[in-house]
């Protein structure tokens, strides 16, 4: 095979699919940033306060158990016993009696949570709440209600402690000097355990250092903000199914796309027509739309000739239905209208149909040539054609009601079925009809079978002098051009002219010809 050059994509190609598929953005974007919208607008409001308590070293624990504890770790366990139910029956009853008044029904709805400040003596207790005010005296009656148990617990265990101290102190009884110290500090221990007693704030106790007060903004209440973080969302979102649905499509829809898979020259643009084979008055015809673009192809492959000759070329394609034998007929035409002597050959011999595009009648064929029931000669038919005219209307320098003097088109149809049609292509009798036919018309064009239903066509591709593949927008694939392309590496000495992109939509050509259009 031969081989080109890859063109390096432009930003273009990159936002193509995000282009094609404009209509995702208009889906989701819109929906996704309003919707968000009015979620947070309608959701009810949130408000959050918190106080700040202060822990201090407990001199109790010091005292009756002679260590230190862990303060990190006493602090951690108070902010979860600020959650426990004890803590919220001394609250709600601290909300209730607000004013020194009881106040039945005034406790506020809302949720508690307390944290411990890492590497600190405070813990926060926060409240959430649909009122400011209501979330402040929850976080103060929490906060307060902790602070007053901690304050009665250490007095507790203080004259608990001092009790039993006391006790221990009268069971030494008279005083000697065996006892004296510990009576000593037995006393020491009952006095300290009786201040604390009397002052457990200052022994280890919970102070509110910081009340809360009403914060009026709610938390997490940004209708705009919230959807300006929806909008972006959804731009990815729809950037991202653009992309996903780009890769998941696997037909050839862009002729960038044919470009980029075959990495093979695009040898023209055939626009979609209403009637692509006409019959004229005075002979087969082309479409007026179609003069430019197959004159284009046989232009092209003309170059091509001067480099090396190209007597005989293939028109194939992946698969049926891409327009192969359309595009053999209207070439055959392009050639006789530019003067030259063209032969086209029917050889997909399962399902023949160049006899009804040039007005061929029923007779001998390729395969009645090869199976050595006819001659070349036998097989061949010239075929009228009226150059410039589609039927209704003529080109220029041609009159519409009669015949063009241009090249010569002659055509051998497919014929009768004969045996093994694959070997029958393959044989020394159709390597001799493609000499013969290039010795007596220059130009021999054949319609070949499409290469990936059948393996008939493949040894065609060795014998001519370009293979020209055609492929149809919204029809072939990815998939099929790439399994064409490990087919055709597998055929020793295929020269690849390049590739005709059939079936583009009449506005997509008209803006790819930059408005030079004949319509």
């Amino acid at each position: 095979m031969n081989d080109t050059p890859i063109d390096q994509k432009d930003f273009r190609a990159y936002i193509r699919p995000v282009l094609k598929r404009w209509w995702l953005f208009i889906l989701i974007v819109p929906v996704v940033t309003i919707g968000t919208y009015l979620y947070y607008s309608h959701k009810p409001k949130v408000y959050e306060a918190a106080a700040q308590l202060y822990v201090q070293p407990s001199t109790l624990e010091e005292l009756v158990f002679g260590n230190k504890t862990d303060a990190q770790s006493r602090i951690e366990d108070f902010a979860l016993l600020i959650q426990t139910s004890k803590v919220s029956e001394r609250a709600e009853r601290l909300l209730s009696e607000e004013g020194g008044k009881k106040k039945a029904g005034t406790v506020p709805a809302g949720t508690i949570g307390a944290e411990a400040i890492e590497k600190s003596s405070f813990l926060v207790v926060s409240a959430q709440s649909p009122s400011p005010k209501g979330a402040a005296r929850l976080a103060n009656a929490y906060a307060n209600a902790f602070a007053e148990m901690q304050r009665q617990r250490i007095s507790t265990e203080a004259r608990k402690g001092a009790e039993g101290a006391t006790r221990r102190l009268h069971q030494l009884g008279k005083e000697t000097d065996e006892n004296s110290n510990r009576r000593e500090g037995l006393e020491q221990q009952v006095e300290e355990l009786n201040l604390i007693a009397s002052q457990p704030a200052a022994s280890g106790g919970v102070s509110l250092v910081q009340a809360a007060t009403p914060y009026p903004v709610p938390i997490g209440h940004d209708p705009t903000g919230n959807a300006i973080f929806a909008f972006i969302v959804g731009l990815m979102l729809a950037i991202g199914g653009a992309y996903g649905l780009e890769f998941l499509n696997r037909r050839l829809n862009r002729i960038e796309d044919v470009e980029e898979v075959y990495d093979l020259p695009i040898l023209t643009e055939i626009p979609q027509v209403p009637t692509p084979a006409p019959q004229a008055q005075h002979g087969v015809a082309m479409a007026k739309t179609l003069h430019g673009p197959f004159h284009r192809l046989q232009t092209n492959l003309e170059m091509q000739a001067r480099e090396r000759p190209l007597r005989t070329i293939v028109v194939a394609s992946a698969a049926p239905g891409e327009g192969k034998s359309i595009v053999a007929r209207n070439l055959a035409l392009a050639y006789s209208e530019a003067g030259r002597r063209v032969a086209v050959l029917d050889a997909d011999l399962r399902k023949a149909s160049m006899g009804g595009l040039l007005a061929a009648h029923e007779g001998l064929g390729l395969s009645d040539i090869l199976s050595g029931q006819a001659s070349f000669g036998d097989a061949v038919q010239e075929v009228a054609v009226q150059v410039g005219s589609n039927g209704n209307g003529s080109g220029p320098g041609r009159q519409a009601d009669g015949p063009a003097h241009g090249g010569e088109l002659a055509m051998v149809p497919a014929g009768r079925h004969h045996g093994n049609l694959a070997m029958a292509l393959s044989s020394e009798e159709m390597r001799q009809t493609l000499s013969s036919a290039a010795e007596v018309y220059g130009t021999v064009i054949i319609d070949s079978p499409p290469l990936l239903a059948v393996a008939d066509g493949l040894p065609l591709l060795s014998e001519a002098d370009a293979v020209v593949l055609v492929t149809r927008m919204g029809v072939s694939t990815r998939d099929s051009a790439r399994r064409l392309l490990k087919e055709l590496r597998r055929v020793p000495d295929v020269f690849i002219a390049g590739i005709v992109v059939n079936g583009i939509s009449p506005r997509v050509y008209r803006a790819r010809s930059y408005g030079y259009y004949y319509s």
